[in-house]
C-alpha cells in the first residue's frame, strides 16, 4: 500500500495551466522584489524597474489597448487609465508566459514547492495590504472629518469618491 502523504499528487493538466497563468500574473501584481525597496542600493535599481514598467503600459497603450490617448497616472486611488493599461498589460503577459511556459515545461506533474510559496506571497501581500488599509481608517488619514461646509452641501452634489 502506497503512503499518501509521501506520493506526490499529480495535477490534471487544466490546473497546471491555471497555475501558471495565475504564478505569473499575481507576481506582476504583487512584485515581491519591490518590498526590498528599504535596502540600501536597491532603490537604484527599482527606479529602472518602474521606468520599464511606465515605458511598457505607455507602449501598449499606444499600439494594443488604446484605453485613452493620453493615460493618467495613478494618484492613489487605482482607477486611473494607466492603472488599467497596467491590468490589461499583465494579463497579456501571463496568457503569453502561460503559453511559453506550459510549451516548455510540459512534462511536469505537479508545482507544490511553487504553489506554496506563491500562497504565502498572497497571504503576506493580502494582510499588509488590509493591515495598511485599516490604518489608514483608524487614524483618518484617508478619510477626513467633513468640514461644516461639506455637511451643509447637498448629497446630490458631491462627486462619487467625496460622497464614500
Amino acid at each position: 500500500m502506497i503512503d499518501s502523504l509521501s506520493a506526490p499528487m499529480l495535477w490534471p493538466a487544466w490546473r497546471k495551466i491555471l497555475f501558471r497563468f495565475f504564478f505569473i500574473y499575481l507576481m506582476l501584481i504583487i512584485a515581491p522584489w519591490t518590498w526590498l525597496h528599504s535596502i540600501p542600493g536597491v532603490n537604484y535599481i527599482l527606479q529602472y524597474y518602474y521606468i520599464a514598467i511606465d515605458w511598457a503600459v505607455e507602449l501598449s497603450n499606444k499600439y494594443a489597448f488604446h484605453v485613452r490617448p493620453a493615460l493618467i497616472q495613478p494618484n492613489g486611488s487605482g482607477d486611473t487609465s494607466w492603472s488599467w493599461t497596467q491590468v490589461w498589460l499583465y494579463l497579456s503577459v501571463a496568457f503569453a508566459g502561460c503559453i511559453v511556459w506550459s510549451v516548455l515545461d510540459r512534462r511536469r506533474e505537479q508545482y507544490d514547492k511553487a504553489d506554496y510559496w506563491l500562497r504565502t506571497f498572497i497571504r503576506y501581500f493580502v494582510s499588509l495590504n488590509a493591515l495598511s488599509y485599516g490604518i489608514y481608517k483608524l487614524f483618518a488619514v484617508q478619510m477626513f472629518f467633513p468640514t461644516l461646509s461639506q455637511l451643509a452641501t447637498p448629497l446630490g452634489d458631491f462627486l462619487p469618491m467625496r460622497l464614500s
